[in-house]
């Protein structure tokens, strides 16, 4: 609507320009007429009154500065205000020349004002009078140059103040008009210099409408520039009666001049056409509101059609009955004689019908199933263009439309016009919604934007009904395979243990588990993966009973085995899934997949009688295969215990982080030669509060595998930090504490980060050293290479424990920045027995020392052992021999005690 308004006060504008341009060039004619001596040129015929000179030159510039006001908004800022001077300037010049004129005819002076241009001898062609125009004509140009003034303001007052002014030089040319057409001399001959021209008349009246026009999306004119039936009915019937009043005129003064007739009848023929023309008028209005009311009392239909499909959305669960129920309103209070809704598969590429209603019922189905032609490329049919183009589509006469499919049926059952919408929901088209109608004009802009929204308010009940169906089976069955979800599974399996139990029977639950999926997953990706998912659950159906099978997890299923004699029949049913499911390669990613499955088996009533017993004793068994290695494991109680054990060691470890109950324990290293301590590694230590040491082999693994040794690592470093700092304030000096980091510590992005913060400034990272065991930092050479780089310029220094037990690459150490490795204890405690092992120590020793790095021996428990490592040339050593790990008060005592160096 707001397009179709602003297309109206263009076209208002434009006619301002034209009407301008039509003042400039009636001025010009008058001065044409005044320059060559040509009577036609200023009055109409001879014998009226002329247009005078200096009104002519008044036409021109009041012409050229309202085309002045129309440049000045599409110009640049200084041609826009160069316009406005110069409209100023006109307009004043205009006044002034006027005022004067005004000024000799009311004090009866004679300036000469009037005879500038063309000086008017008495008994010329033009008057006996000077060219002098009229008072009535100097008032009208005073109005209008105040009204095209007013144009210049950009205040909401400005177009009701201009056009007001407007409206007053119109009455007036009207009222000379009128004279004219009525042969009434005094309307525009009042006194000697008095008259005022036909022409001259006419070029106000121009005047006037040019100004009315030129901002007509403002002030009074603006209820004329909308873009409604009233308005254009007004419109047409003030152009109307002008045209008809200037014909008439024009009629009039040439039928008298020229003696066609007498006036006797020519105000007859004025009469007659009054009469007919306010007839005319008259019809035009009843039928514009006999049009108007009965389109409001259509377009209330389709409201009713809008909201009774809002207030069944609500309640609405099934889109066909929906939509049935909306084709019934459309056709019953809705007024249309045929609805049909269509939905789009966009497999087949055709429109499916859903529902219909109308008179007659036959042509309704019929009108349905014709919604189902293929729609393409090529095709013309009006319901595909819809759906083609997801706009709006209206027949107005389908008599005439040459694509309208049953064009003759629906023109012999009386229906004259057609709209098909849309339904689009998410962005895309869904269907198409098609009314049609026995009456004209119909499907006009209003009507099918009421229609659009009944069809966004149908689609958004589909969409929501489709989604709330789509929730509804995710919530029971898995998306990817379209077995049953875990939630279903183990309410049939419920029902199956209902009915086992009735039966006084045995059943089941074998859970399988594909192995090394997650590297599957890895190597060919997600998609690809995926695919082969979807292929085991078809394989899995083909070979079991579907209702007793289910997808668990990622890549776990679940089978149910009823009527079970023996521990055997599982087996066999076991061994039967796995030959028919993974006994061939699967095909993903333009390769040949071989996979396995385990199983862990769960039987009732002995290992549950209910559904999540069995569940979890079905969970425990394959843990227990995993574990083994074996292709199926049957539920053991002892593993369930197991089980509970680490829970509850999990469960005590957290809450023993969060009552600060771990602790570090340091163990001395010391130069090897001269037995001088250089620092210590902190191990972690956990003593519950009843006082009891808990091994670190039982709880380091459940904080790697449960990811709390981020936690914990960043408490150890800041522990170690602090500790670092106290041996500093107590003056002992020179010992750098070493804490071990964790692989799983090592494989996140933002350790390096991590570990600077937890160390933070006391007394910096340089009085800490990080031990990285071998097989951790060769997992991800590139990421831990990247890592310990960036450990290195934050100050930490670095080493490699347990160094000879892994795999590494020696151009990878020499890149590694560290400043000493640390040889494992079973090196040492097996290097005085066999020569073999004394070669490999003493090759370490020499590498490191060649790569400019410390060797420090672990598990130093003999004099021995620390005489041949001083041979071979290690460095440092730390063991029993030197000291066990001491608590902080402790290991401080014993550096004290040593001297720190003796």
């Amino acid at each position: 609507m707001g397009e179709a308004v602003r297309s109206v006060e263009t076209r208002f504008v434009t006619g301002s320009r034209i009407g301008a341009l039509m003042t400039v060039a009636i001025g010009l004619a008058a001065l044409a007429g005044w320059a060559f001596d040509l009577p036609r040129l200023t009055s109409v015929l001879p014998g009226l009154v002329t247009m005078k000179a200096n009104a002519a030159v008044c036409f021109v510039l009041l012409g050229t500065a309202l085309l002045l006001v129309h440049a000045a908004p599409s110009a640049s800022r200084r041609e826009a205000a160069l316009a406005k001077s110069a409209v100023l300037l006109i307009v004043a010049f205009v006044a002034a020349a006027a005022a004067l004129t005004l000024a000799q005819d009311l004090f009866g002076l004679d300036l000469g004002v009037d005879q500038l241009l063309f000086r008017e001898a008495a008994g010329g062609a033009h008057t006996t009078n000077p060219g002098r125009m009229s008072p009535g004509t100097a008032v009208a140009f005073i109005v209008s140059g105040a009204s095209i003034t007013m144009l210049l303001f950009d205040r909401a007052f400005a177009p009701y103040v201009a056009q007001t002014l407007a409206s007053a030089v119109g009455a007036q040319a009207l009222v000379v008009l009128s004279g004219y057409f009525f042969d009434v001399p005094a309307l525009y001959r009042v006194g000697e210099f008095s008259a005022m021209s036909l022409n001259t008349a006419l070029a106000l009246l121009v005047l006037a409408l040019a100004i009315l026009a030129a901002r007509a999306g403002g002030g009074w004119m603006r209820e004329f520039s909308r873009d409604t039936i009233s308005s254009r009915f007004a419109r047409w019937l003030g152009l109307a009666a002008l045209a008809a009043m200037l014909a008439l005129t024009a009629f009039h003064v040439h039928g008298v001049h020229f003696g066609w007739f007498d006036r006797g009848i020519s105000q007859a023929v004025h009469a007659i056409a009054g009469m007919v023309t306010t007839l005319i008028l008259l019809w035009f209005f009843v039928r514009t509101a006999n049009r108007t009311e009965l389109r409001a009392a259509h377009l209330g239909r389709v409201r009713v059609i809008l909201g009774a499909v809002n207030n069944m959305i609500v309640r609405a669960r099934d889109f066909r009955a929906l939509a049935e129920e909306a084709c019934r309103i459309a056709t019953g209070p809705g007024g249309y004689r045929l609805a049909a809704i269509g939905l789009l598969d966009r497999k087949s590429m055709r429109i499916v019908p859903v529902a219909s209603a109308g008179e007659p019922r036959d042509l309704a189905d019929t009108v349905a199933r014709r919604l189902t032609l293929a729609i393409g490329a090529g095709t013309r049919e009006p319901a595909a263009g819809t759906v083609l183009s997801a706009t709006p589509i209206a027949i107005a006469d389908i008599a005439s439309a040459a694509d309208m499919p049953m064009r003759e049926e629906l023109a012999r059952a009386g229906l004259r016009a057609c709209a098909m919408v849309p339904l689009v929901a998410g962005g895309e088209v869904r269907g198409v919604l098609t009314a049609y109608a026995a009456e004209l004009p119909v499907f006009d802009d209003e009507e099918i934007e009421l229609l659009r929204e009944v069809a966004s308010d149908l689609a958004f009940a589909l969409d929501y009904i489709e989604k709330e169906q789509r929730l509804n089976y995710l919530a029971l069955y898995d998306a990817l395979t379209g077995l049953a979800n875990r939630t279903l599974f183990l309410d049939r399996l419920a029902q199956h243990l209902a009915g086992t139990a009735q039966a006084h029977g045995r059943l089941a639950l074998l859970l399988l588990d594909v192995s090394r999926f997650r590297l599957v997953n890895a190597a060919i990706g997600r998609g690809a993966a995926d695919s082969v998912l979807r292929e085991i659950g078809a394989r899995l159906e083909r070979a079991h009973e579907p209702t007793r099978l289910a997808r668990i997890a990622g890549d776990q299923f679940a089978a149910i085995v009823p009527r079970l004699a023996g521990e055997r029949d599982a087996v066999r049913v076991y061994e039967h899934l796995a030959e028919r499911c993974f006994g061939s390669p699967f095909a993903a990613g333009g390769q040949a997949l071989t996979l396995d499955v385990r199983a862990g088996i769960a039987t009732f009533p002995e290992d549950g009688s209910d559904p999540e017993t069995l569940y979890k004793s079905a969970e425990n068994a394959l843990l227990e295969a995993k574990r083994r290695g074996a292709r199926y494991a049957f539920h053991n109680p002892a593993s369930d215990a197991a089980a509970a054990d680490r829970l509850l060691l999990e469960s005590r470890l957290r809450t023993a982080l969060a009552n600060r109950e771990l602790r570090l324990h340091y163990q001395a290293r010391v130069n090897v030669r001269t037995r001088k301590i250089t620092g210590a590694e902190a191990l972690m230590r956990w003593q519950g509060q009843d006082g009891a040491l808990v091994s670190p082999a039982q709880f380091i693994p459940v904080l790697e595998e449960t990811r709390l040794i981020h936690e914990a690592g960043a408490w150890a470093i800041a522990q170690a930090a602090a500790d670092a700092l106290r041996l500093a304030q107590d003056g002992l000096h020179g010992i750098r504490l070493a804490v071990n980091v964790s692989q799983v510590q090592l494989r996140e992005r933002d350790f390096a980060q991590a570990a600077a913060r937890a160390a933070g400034t006391r007394p910096g990272p340089g009085a800490l050293e990080l031990e990285i065991t071998e097989s951790a930092a060769m997992e991800d050479v590139e990421q831990t290479l990247g890592t310990l780089r960036e450990l290195s310029e934050l100050g930490f220094a670095l080493a490699i424990d347990d160094f000879g037990t892994g795999y590494s690459s020696l151009a990878w150490l020499a890149k590694f920045p560290v400043q000493s490795v640390k040889i494992d204890r079973t090196f040492v405690g097996a290097m005085l027995h066999e020569e073999l092992v004394a070669r490999v120590v003493r090759t370490i020793t020499d590498l490191a020392h060649g790569l400019g790095m410390t060797v420090v021996a672990e598990g130093v428990e003999t004099e021995e052992q620390a005489a041949r490592l001083a041979e071979i040339g290690c460095d440092e050593m730390q063991g029993f021999l030197v000291s066990r790990p001491l608590p902080y008060e402790d290991f401080a005592a014993f550096v004290r005690r040593l001297g720190a160096g003796s």
